[in-house]
C-alpha cells in the first residue's frame, strides 16, 4: 500500500519508544489496524511495518500492506508478503532471464517444451550458484551471472588434437571465473 499522510499519521501514534530503547540498533515495531480508503467499499486490515534505523532518533519509515488475514499478526503478514514477493522475483528472473515468456509457437508442445528447458536451465544455473559461487555470489541474477561469466573476450584454437581457450588477460571478473570454475572441476558428481 502506497504511503499516504492519513496512513502515516496513524502509524506515527502506534509507535512506541521507551527509556530501554537502544537508538545505536536498527529497530522494527509491528502493529496492525483496520483502515479504509475513500475509494474502498468497506475496511480492511492493514500491517504496518515501523523501521527505525540505528543512530536516528524519533525517525521511523513505514511499510504497510493490505491484507485478508486479519487474524494473523502483523509480522507473518509481512514474512508472507515478503516471501510472496522473493517468488515474484524469481518468476521475473525465469521470464526475462530464461525466456520462460517467449511462447510464440502456433503449437502447444512446442511450448511447453521450450518453457520446460526454462525451468531445466533456470535450476541448472540455481544449483550451479549454490554448488560454486562464493557466498556473496549466492544470490547473484542470471543476467549478472552471463555478464560476469560468460561474456568473456577470447579465442578457441586447434593445434595437435588440442582445443585451447585463450582467454582475455584484462577481464575484470577474471578472479570469479577461475574460482568458480575450480570449484566445479572439485564436485564430486
Amino acid at each position: 500500500l502506497k504511503n499516504n499522510v492519513r496512513l502515516i499519521h496513524y502509524a506515527q501514534h502506534l509507535v512506541q519508544y521507551t527509556n530501554g530503547t537502544d537508538y545505536t540498533k536498527t529497530e522494527h515495531q509491528y502493529f496492525k489496524m483496520a483502515y479504509q480508503a475513500d475509494s474502498w467499499d468497506r475496511s480492511r486490515t492493514v500491517a504496518i511495518k515501523a523501521t527505525r534505523k540505528a543512530e536516528t532518533l524519533l525517525f521511523s519509515e513505514f511499510q504497510f500492506v493490505v491484507s485478508d488475514f486479519a487474524h494473523l499478526s502483523p509480522q507473518t503478514i509481512f514474512q508472507l508478503y515478503q516471501k510472496r514477493g522473493n517468488m515474484e522475483n524469481f518468476i521475473k528472473e525465469m521470464k526475462t532471464g530464461f525466456f520462460a515468456d517467449k511462447t510464440d509457437s502456433p503449437s502447444f508442445l512446442a511450448n511447453k517444451v521450450r518453457l520446460a528447458l526454462s525451468f531445466i536451465a533456470y535450476n541448472i544455473i540455481h544449483l550451479m550458484k549454490q554448488l560454486t559461487f562464493p557466498q556473496e555470489k549466492k544470490t547473484t541474477v542470471i543476467d549478472t551471472i552471463r555478464f560476469q561469466l560468460f561474456h568473456i573476450a577470447g579465442k578457441v584454437t586447434e593445434h595437435a588434437r588440442q582445443v585451447q581457450i585463450h582467454l582475455s588477460s584484462t577481464n575484470v571478473y577474471n578472479t570469479l571465473f577461475w574460482e568458480v570454475l575450480t570449484r566445479i572441476q572439485r564436485l564430486n558428481l
